[in-house]
């Protein structure tokens, strides 16, 4: 080995032998330091799909999509409005704003208002309710108007001026109708989702733009095939909306 080599040698190995001669305490810092490394890998949403996938737990928020963000949430809000006890009244947040997002109408905005993950309690109950009434929800508004209301009574009630909790615990839990339960949409195997994994398809190791970071540039056709359109022509123009999503 030439006397440079074995310097440049020396020079790579002085992190490793300076970790090797220092006392038992560096020890422990290298291994919260290396903890720290690994949790972070853990955290990459390609190594969490790859998990979800090869375990066979590929859905819902598992490993699949993570929750939404947003610069406006309820710490956003309650750091310009909230008096530090959890609430927001309307003496606080005048106005239409307010009953927009009162979204359960309890006279006061909480962080469970601003939550609009499936795992919130909330979510779960407008989910519960909206396959309550989906069946008497002829024109598939989610909405039910009032002659759509008003079949929904007639057929509760039989007939009567009223409805007790009889008839509304048919609402909740209708009879079985006698037709045969349709088969599950056949689903993709796990060797197929890794392969488009591992082939990019389905995501990507490489993390993308974090919430407030500037949109990546980019290329992309018109629908026509003919033009061609690249973020660069509206930056610092005019205001841009991206939606990004898998239409698969």
């Amino acid at each position: 080995m030439s006397h440079y080599c074995c310097v440049l040698f020396i020079v790579a190995m002085a992190p490793v032998l300076a970790v090797a001669a220092e006392p038992p305490d560096d020890g422990a810092m290298l291994h919260r330091y290396l903890a720290q490394a690994f949790n972070a890998f853990d955290q990459l949403e390609f190594v969490q799909m790859y998990r979800a996938i090869a375990s066979g737990r590929m859905s819902g928020n598992d490993g699949w999509f993570k929750p939404s963000q947003s610069r406006y949430d309820w710490k956003w809000l309650a750091n310009r409005l909230d008096a530090k006890d959890g609430k927001i009244t309307p003496d606080e947040l005048a106005g239409q704003q307010f009953a927009g997002l009162d979204r359960d109408r309890d006279g006061v905005i909480t962080a469970a208002d601003l939550d609009w993950s499936d795992n919130s309690q909330f979510q779960r109950m407008v989910s519960q309710a909206r396959q309550m009434f989906s069946p008497w929800d002829s024109d598939g508004n989610q909405k039910l108007s009032k002659a759509e209301w008003d079949a929904l009574f007639q057929k509760l009630s039989q007939g009567r001026a009223e409805i007790d909790s009889i008839d509304l615990a048919k609402l909740l839990k209708p009879p079985p109708s006698g037709a045969k339960p349709q088969a599950a949409p056949k689903m993709p195997t796990k060797e197929l989702l890794l392969e488009r994994l591992w082939t990019g398809e389905l995501g990507s190791p490489f993390a993308g733009p974090k919430l407030g970071d500037p949109a990546p540039e980019f290329t992309l056709k018109t629908h026509d095939g003919k033009q061609k359109i690249n973020l660069m022509q509206f930056r610092y123009q005019k205001p841009v909306v991206l939606i990004f999503g898998s239409f698969t």
